[in-house]
C-alpha cells in the first residue's frame, strides 16, 4: 500500500504465505482474499485510510492441519479465487485445473470439494451467480451450474450423498 498516493501496488517483499500469491479477489465489504500454494487468507475489511492487514479467516490447502485430500493438494497451486455474491460469503478456489474447493468464510458450514468427469476437460473459469449458484466452464465445452446453497442445506441436515452430480450441465 502506498500511503502517499493512496493506492494498492505490487511489491517484492514476501509475506507470511511462504509461496507466491497466485490469485485473489475483493469482497463487497472491502475484504481481500489471497491464495498461495498452501493457504487462503481473508482479511478483515481494509479501510481507505489504513493498509494494515488483519486476518479474518485462514484455510490451509496443504500441510499437517489440512483437510484437503492428497490428490487435490498434489494438483498444483490455486489458479483462481472468487467470492460468492451473498451472505455468508463463500469463497471458491480452483486448485490446479481439475478441483474446485469451496469454503464458508464464517466457518459455520463444512468445506466442500467439487470435481468433474475427465471427459469434461479442465476448469477454464467459474463465476458466482445470485443465490449461491456456481457456474463452472470446462475446456471440452461443458458448462455446469451447481446450486451451492442447496448443497449446504443438504449438508446441514446430514442428507448430502457421498457423490453429488451437478445440478445442471450443458455442452456448448
Amino acid at each position: 500500500y502506498n500511503k502517499s498516493e493512496s493506492v494498492m501496488c505490487m511489491h517484492d517483499r514476501k509475506g507470511k504465505h511462504g509461496a507466491p500469491v497466485t490469485c485473489g479477489d475483493w469482497l463487497f465489504d472491502n475484504r481481500l482474499a489471497l491464495a498461495s500454494g498452501q493457504r487462503v487468507k481473508i482479511s478483515q475489511p481494509i479501510s481507505e485510510t489504513s493498509s494494515r492487514w488483519e486476518s479474518f479467516s485462514k484455510f490451509r490447502l496443504g500441510g499437517w492441519l489440512s483437510k484437503v485430500p492428497r490428490n487435490i493438494r498434489a494438483a498444483g497451486p490455486p489458479t483462481r479465487l472468487s467470492f460468492a455474491l451473498g451472505y455468508p460469503p463463500y469463497v471458491a478456489v480452483c486448485v490446479g485445473e481439475k478441483y474446485l474447493l469451496t469454503f464458508d468464510t464464517t466457518r459455520t458450514n463444512d468445506d466442500m470439494g467439487l470435481t468433474f468427469p475427465d471427459d469434461y476437460g479442465v476448469i477454464t473459469s467459474f463465476r458466482w451467480l445470485p443465490k449461491n449458484v456456481l457456474l463452472v466452464c470446462l475446456s471440452n465445452g461443458y458448462v455446469t451450474m451447481v446450486d451451492f446453497g442447496a448443497l449446504v442445506a443438504m449438508q446441514s441436515s446430514n442428507k448430502l450423498p457421498e457423490k453429488v452430480t451437478s445440478m445442471s450441465t450443458s455442452k456448448v
